[in-house]
């Protein structure tokens, strides 16, 4: 669990704003998650620096790559790109550009997780078992924002 005070310094430092999507601001308060960067339990600490803002989705997909259940769609080859729309190509390369940035959050877990030993299908469970980022108040988390 994140202590409070962090959890909300993080959330001012990225502006209320997904660090995968870049889906935010205030209004998606309900929608963002805070997330360590390596895991508290895989060596992280519970600090600011190792903290950084993701909605919700992001945030299972990261973690969902880590333990391997994430499937990334391939890359489009150029004659797919030359029949896309201004539009479509705009939203594919922020897609593309969201992916990355999941994949590179969850190779940090995935780091953590080889350094201690810990098997994917091990993980697995614990995610499960955790749901990640979904503290919300009642639940070992106090309301401070």
């Amino acid at each position: 669990h994140m202590d409070p005070a962090i959890r909300k310094a993080i959330l001012v430092r990225d502006n209320y704003t997904c660090q995968c999507c870049d889906i935010g601001g205030q209004a998606y308060i309900g929608q963002l998650d805070t997330h360590h960067v390596v895991p508290v339990f895989l060596g992280g600490k519970d600090e600011v620096e190792n903290g950084t803002t993701l909605c919700v989705l992001c945030h299972s997909l990261v973690h969902a790559w880590s333990t391997g259940e994430l499937q990334v769609p391939k890359s489009k080859t150029e004659a797919e790109l030359e029949k896309m729309s201004t539009e479509e190509k705009v939203m594919y390369e922020h897609e593309q550009k969201r992916f990355k940035r999941v994949i590179k959050l969850g190779n940090f877990i995935r780091q953590g997780m080889k350094a201690k030993g810990i098997k994917k299908e091990a993980m697995r469970k614990m995610v499960h078992d955790v749901n990640p980022g979904r503290n919300k108040p009642g639940q070992g988390q106090k309301a401070d924002l």
